[in-house]
């Protein structure tokens, strides 16, 4: 009998500007890899709540983007209050990280409430804090994502932070040196990159939490296909975790996408985005295990073998390129 784990994917249309969607088809993906069934569920606004919640996750946004959502949130507000308490594991990026908190003060004075699952408050500044992001976590070692907000979170006494960081400058609010904070089974973090994808560790504590609750144990069921699946994903991960602040990255150089260069900006650097921008040479990866899913990536590619008139030249590797994340 299947064991079907269910993955609410909270306000997608609204709160995944950043790529934040790569984190649903990682845990997707790797339960499948332990042999679970997932089911994922894209609840936006106005969306009925699916009979089971297994793990919640949900992305960042702009501040509209929050404005728009906020009513629905808060109809939903005591029923994501009790499935925390009950222990459902929940990831929550930046704009959710911050209306996951008690309030969310904008830049302009206004005044956002939020649901308080998360003892903290966020008050927005002028300055923003951007870069590829590096911190040290007691529960999940080092972690690398890719931070781009100007809203400051400050946590409350009570409440442990996910990591913290070395520098002045960047993590919550750049005072105290903390990143994130963790709540029972409900992780708020300002890490974009997708963040799950190079730090598994995180993806199978959710993943774990959720089929305890749900089974009362966690027990994969794999092949030695499946586990040689998750091993390759583990070690591309391990791969893309050279590019936090202050660590060496890796320097890309510009790649052919049907005929032109292409180049996102990246803070001060000028850098691939991996989610729109593939080598035509290079081979697309099976499952998510870049920065965007596999299916996008093979959709860009597609569309750019489409366009050019020119003969595909055959795959100098077979192996996805990772760069540094970006918003």
């Amino acid at each position: 009998m299947a064991r079907q784990i269910d993955i609410v994917s909270l306000y997608p249309k609204d709160m995944n500007i950043y790529g934040d969607s790569g984190n649903v088809l990682t845990v997707e993906r790797r339960l499948a890899l332990y042999g679970y069934e997932p089911r994922i569920h894209a609840v936006n606004q106005n969306d009925p709540w699916p009979d089971h919640a297994d793990i919640i996750l949900g992305g960042g946004g702009q501040d509209n983007g929050q404005r728009k959502i906020i009513e629905d949130l808060f109809r939903r507000a005591d029923l994501l209050r009790s499935l925390a308490q009950d222990g459902v594991p929940m990831l929550m990026i930046c704009g959710l990280y911050q209306l996951f908190g008690e309030y969310f003060e904008t830049v302009d004075g206004s005044k956002l409430e939020g649901i308080s699952i998360i003892g903290a408050y966020t008050v927005g500044r002028d300055v923003r804090m951007i870069g590829n992001l590096t911190e040290s976590s007691e529960q999940f070692g080092t972690i690398v994502g890719y931070e781009n907000h100007s809203g400051q979170t400050f946590l409350r006494e009570h409440v442990q932070p996910l990591g913290h960081v070395d520098a002045d400058g960047c993590g919550n609010n750049g005072e105290d040196h903390t990143e994130g904070a963790v709540v029972n089974h409900v992780i708020g973090t300002y890490m974009h990159g997708s963040l799950l994808p190079k730090n598994p560790a995180i993806s199978d504590f959710l993943i774990r939490a959720a089929a305890e609750r749900r089974y009362g144990t966690f027990a994969p069921e794999q092949n030695a296909d499946m586990r040689d699946e998750l091993a390759r994903l583990d070690a591309l991960a391990e791969h893309a975790r050279g590019g936090g602040r202050g660590t060496p990255t890796l320097k890309p150089r510009p790649r052919r996408v049907g005929g032109r260069r292409r180049a996102c900006r990246v803070g001060n650097d000028s850098r691939l985005n991996p989610g729109r921008y593939h080598d035509r040479t290079t081979t697309l990866p099976t499952t998510p295990t870049c920065l965007t899913s596999a299916k996008a990536c093979a959709r860009s590619s597609s569309r750019a073998s489409a366009r050019s008139p020119r003969p595909r030249r055959r795959a100098r590797s077979s192996s996805t390129i990772w760069w540094p994340a970006a918003n």
